[in-house]
């Protein structure tokens, strides 16, 4: 590393310095030795430069190669565990049964796709999901890289909740096109249904309205999941699945403690509005239709259609 300084006849002084221990607690820093070298032009500055930046990128890599043989050890190959997904799939199945999940080989018949949506995931999402599930993809950290895919909702109480996610080699229209033909064999061509993808806005129906217009839901989702994009394959898929069990379990309970009809955000969403109330007149038409007049709106809303012009 390096920092630039001029003394007082302009030349550029550089203070060169590297690690030479490791860090304490005490002083929360490593040791460092300095070098100072007074350069007079900029060609000789550009060249001390490239010749510390090419020591530290070795350096770099010896420490992620370092890394790379430690998690190895700790959980097997990577290489390896490619091999292992026709059995990793022969297992999901088994254990969780209704769910889908499909995987591609190469032409070499190296491993180039895996795709899984768990049967909970999937009728969660078709029974107590908005279709409105968000799109993206986030690299992996592991030895072979390659991209995951995901898709994700949002449950009645506006929580995150996972669909399906999918390992492929790269970002690109075949791997998406892929991707998009397993995740409609799974959840169907549900009332309604509307994707958001990457950090735009997408169009949609009033079944899938929501007041997502950033693709937030699937960035929590890669958040989420961000220390299994390190591991190997079978590793990684069962560490998403620890999760969605432990999370759907942790619904599960709290769910058996709310009372009433409604979900405790969606109470409290309501309860909130209402306090404008006051503000709006209804005169209703008939059982399921009636204008409702406020200080900004006149609107007219039909209950049995679940239906209101405001939404036009």
């Amino acid at each position: 590393m390096f920092t630039k300084s001029l003394d007082e006849d302009k030349n550029a002084m550089i203070d060169l310095w590297e690690d030479i221990g490791p860090w304490t607690n005490s002083t929360k820093s490593r040791p460092v030795r300095f070098t100072y070298i007074e350069v007079d032009n900029d060609a000789k500055l550009l060249q001390i430069f490239k010749e510390n930046k090419k020591k530290e990128s070795v350096e770099d890599k010896r420490v992620q190669h370092g890394r790379g043989k430690t998690l190895e050890i700790i959980h097997g190959s990577s290489s390896e565990s490619y091999k292992l997904v026709p059995k990793l799939r022969e297992e999901l199945l088994k254990a969780n049964p209704g769910s889908v999940v499909q995987y591609e080989l190469d032409v070499d018949h190296s491993f180039q796709r895996l795709f899984v949506c768990i049967e909970a995931c999937r009728m969660g999402f078709i029974k107590g999901c908005r279709p409105f599930p968000g799109l993206d993809g986030c690299h992996l950290k592991g030895k072979h890289k390659g991209i995951m895919l995901s898709a994700t909702s949002i449950d009645a109480n506006n929580c995150l909740f996972p669909v399906a996610f999918a390992i492929v080699e790269s970002e690109c229209g075949d791997s998406w096109r892929w991707f998009m033909e397993n995740l409609y064999n799974s959840i169907g061509e549900a009332l309604g249904l509307a994707f958001m993808l990457t950090k735009t806005k997408s169009q949609f129906t009033p079944n899938a309205r929501s007041g997502y217009v950033t693709n937030n839901i699937s960035e929590s989702f890669n958040a989420w999941i961000n220390k299994a994009r390190q591991m190997p394959i079978v590793e990684m898929v069962e560490i998403i699945r620890h999760k969605i069990m432990e999370r759907i379990d942790h619904r599960r309970a709290l769910g058996r403690k709310w009372r009433g009809k409604l979900v405790p955000k969606a109470l409290k969403y309501i309860q909130t509005i209402i306090k404008d109330i006051g503000e709006y007149i209804v005169r209703r038409s008939s059982d399921v239709i009636a204008k409702v007049v406020g200080p900004d709106l006149t609107t007219v809303v039909r209950l049995d259609e679940r239906t209101c012009t405001c939404r036009a």
